[in-house]
């Protein structure tokens, strides 16, 4: 199993998205929201 998906390419140099970079955004995101106070708003 790769562990990037493909997002495109732009002048023939494909891009990739890491799948560990979705859990960083999803980690910020819910640190975000507990720091808040708003947990359940934050995903």
């Amino acid at each position: 199993m790769s562990w990037s998906i493909r997002i495109g390419s732009i002048a023939g140099i494909r891009l990739q998205l890491h799948v560990t970079f979705l859990f960083f955004l999803a980690w910020i995101a819910l640190s975000q929201g507990l720091l808040t106070g708003h947990a359940e708003r934050a995903l």
